[in-house]
Parts: C-alpha cells; structure tokens; sequence
C-alpha cells in the first residue's frame, strides 16, 4: 500500500523471558511504568526513522491491536510526530482493561485524581486522526462516551471515528481495511 512498516515488539517480549522478567529489570528505574518505558522506545524509534531519507516526517502512522492497540494510544498520545493513529482492541477506557497490571502501569494508576479518564489521554491524540476498532470484547459501543468526551478537542469531528465489527477481539476483515484505508487517507 505505499508504507514503510516498522513492527517493534513489546520491550518485554524482546529482551527477556516475559512480562515478569522485563518489570522487574525495570525496578532499577523508579517511578518509570513499563507502558512510560514503551512512550520513550517509540520517540526514540521516530527519532530514528527521521534519520532516514525514505521516511516523510509529515506522514508517520501507527496503529495497532491489543497491547499493540494501548502501545499505539499512549505512543500517539506523547509523540506528536505521530500524524494518525489506529488503535484496536486496546481498552480505550481505563475501566475496560487491565491498566492496573504491573506491566502496563502497574500502581501508578492509583495517582489518578478522582474522574480521570483515558478520555484525557485521547484528547492529546489531537487533532490527528484516531480509529478505534472494537469487537465488543475491550472496546465497542461502550466505548463512544470516551470518544465523544474526546471529540470536544477535534475541530473536525471526521477525524476521530470507530468501527466496530461485533465479533471479538480479533478484528475482522471489514475493519482492517478500513484501518488501512483511514492511514492511507491521512498519510498518502
């Protein structure tokens, strides 16, 4: 489709045994949460990408499903240079997902101030375009009241959308194209 893909694995998943493994290398930086840990791997590896002459800055994309999905949000979300988001099947509200395990953000997630929500974190994705796909398992129809809180931040209300395919976790055939018809359309 015209797009210079790089798939970068979950720190924890490249430089160790596990989840377990990779958190509690971890400890030796206080205060860091594996999930802050993957926002600072991704601004490196857009660092990195602008080092290259086949790479436009203005049309850098990520999109991704499940913990690639949560990697993708929270990336977006602290990495400007981000243009477009895809993210599928992340949880996309904290109450819609495991936030809370240790390698995500662990107890950091206890300092939230009464009310917060992953509506807040979505807001900073703007104005650049952001898809949800949902199946129903972590995101679906309950998930528009996040979108919409959302939406106050997006001049223009086309440039945060969902689809949701209704059959589980896995996305289906309909909505990966259109995740890849929503890249196209804000990166080509």
């Amino acid at each position: 489709r015209g797009f210079l893909a790089v798939a970068v694995k979950w720190y924890g998943e490249a430089d160790a045994e596990g989840y377990d493994e990779a958190v509690f290398h971890m400890s030796r930086h206080p205060g860091v949460t594996p999930m802050g840990k993957w926002v600072f791997d991704l601004q490196r590896i857009v660092d990195y990408l602008l080092t290259r002459p086949d790479v436009d800055p203005a049309r850098i994309g990520i999109i991704g499903h499940s913990l690639g999905g949560k990697m993708a949000l929270y990336g977006a979300a602290f990495e400007p240079r981000i243009k477009a988001i895809v993210s599928s099947e992340p949880g996309v509200a904290l109450e819609f997902s495991n936030y809370g395990d240790f390698w995500y953000l662990g107890r950091a997630i206890e300092k939230l101030a009464p009310g917060a929500g992953q509506h807040e974190l979505l807001a900073l994705t703007a104005p650049r375009p952001f898809l949800l796909i949902g199946g129903e398992s972590a995101d679906g129809d309950k998930s528009w009241p996040t979108l919409l809180a959302a939406q106050t931040h997006y001049p223009n209300p086309a440039h945060i959308g969902m689809c949701n395919h209704r059959s589980g976790h896995s996305p289906d055939e309909e909505c990966v194209l259109l995740a890849m018809e929503w890249l196209e359309r804000f990166l080509l």
